[in-house]
């Protein structure tokens, strides 16, 4: 039985119940701290996209000083957890073969490898997460968004998934930071734009134009120097036109396909 006496413990706790794939984790908890549980384990859920990826339902209760949390995911955990280990080996061999660029590289490459390697599909297995994107090779927006931000988070940019809303219905698409400015990011809508990165590191004013979301829940996006034209003046070799050896290309990661 694993004692907890701080909001911090609790939500590593949880944390690491969803990276593992359990299905449910119960605490020892002092009772100041039974209403923190509201704040500390949806945070757990977004502490890493392996945490959230292929969870269905997670929901807790206090028996006495304990506390249980339960997690309910999209298929068997043994299968999901096996995805999960897919998914992590592909990122971290991705995240290698980038590292040596700056962090506004990174975050492109990641952006061309999701417009250019994975095609959009509602229908597909795995389609609403990073597994149906990365390994799968079609995935809805919540798949493309699920996927750039496992990537962007391998390469070590700060990065965040956001839901809303655009003319057709519910939405997904990606906050990244970069030089201590927020950019939205939108893998989906490029994928598919005449211009490949019509979506790619804009602010809050330019979306406001086509997507809705809760502003107060994500971080403002007020705008900053970095474009997708600068990036490639810097670092063109590394990034448009692709060569056979860079990273925009999918990751060969043996048994991921």
């Amino acid at each position: 039985m694993r004692a907890v006496q701080s909001r911090t413990e609790l939500t590593d706790a949880a944390a690491d119940m969803l990276m593992q794939t359990e299905s449910a984790l119960t605490v020892s908890v002092p009772p100041a701290l039974y209403a923190a549980a509201a704040d500390c384990i949806p945070a757990a859920r977004n502490r890493s996209v392996l945490c959230g990826t292929m969870l269905d339902t997670l929901s807790w209760e206090r028996r006495g000083r304990y506390l249980t949390v339960n997690a309910v995911y999209t298929e068997a955990p043994e299968t999901v957890r096996e995805k999960k280990h897919r998914l992590s080996a592909y990122a971290s061999e991705w995240a290698k073969t980038v590292a040596a660029n700056p962090p506004a590289v990174r975050v492109l490459l990641a952006h061309e490898l999701l417009c250019t390697g994975c095609a959009y599909s509602e229908t597909a297995p795995d389609c609403g997460n990073a597994y149906g994107a990365l390994i799968g090779s079609a995935a809805r927006c919540a798949g493309y968004a699920e996927g750039f931000a496992l990537l962007t988070e391998a390469a070590e940019v700060p990065v965040r998934i956001i839901t809303g809303t655009v003319k057709d219905g519910a939405h997904a698409w990606n906050l990244v930071q970069l030089d201590g400015a927020w950019y939205h990011a939108d893998c989906t809508w490029d994928s598919t734009a005449a211009d490949r990165h019509a979506y790619f590191l804009q602010d809050d004013r330019f979306m406001m134009q086509t997507h809705t979301w809760d502003r107060d829940a994500y971080p403002a996006a007020s705008g900053g120097v970095l474009r997708c034209e600068t990036i490639v003046q810097q670092m063109r070799d590394a990034v448009i036109p692709f060569s056979a050896d860079k990273t925009g290309r999918r990751a060969s990661v043996s048994g991921s396909h």
